[in-house]
Formats: structure tokens, sequence, C-alpha cells
């Protein structure tokens, strides 16, 4: 069943780049980030192939 449930992270954790791809990878839908971190998020996001990643992100964070 799916439910209409947006994914969010604020605050310095969504700012993380670090944490971008892990964020990406479970489905978080949006990244509240202070100004300054906008374009380095965006860019990372628009970078990252989530399909290509998922795997071995999961693996490393959840395993």
């Amino acid at each position: 069943m799916q439910h209409d449930v947006c994914h969010r992270i604020c605050g310095e954790l969504g700012a993380d780049l670090e944490l971008t791809e892990a964020f990406l990878a479970i489905g978080v839908d949006e990244l509240s980030v202070t100004p300054s971190a906008i374009l380095p998020i965006r860019k990372k996001v628009i970078e990252t192939n989530v399909s290509e990643i998922k795997e071995s992100v999961l693996d490393k964070y959840l395993n």
C-alpha cells in the first residue's frame, strides 16, 4: 500500500554533503537547508544516479 507521506530532512543534517546520497537512497523527498548550502546540495543531487548507488549506500548505512 502506498501512503502519501513526504519525507523531509531539515537543519544542519540536511546540508551534510556526506549524507546526501544516503538520503536520496532511502527516498527522502526534501532537504531543507540554509541558503549557503543550496547550490552544493543541488549539484550533488543532480549528479547522483540513485539507481546506481542505492544498494551500496543502503549496505553502508544499514548493515
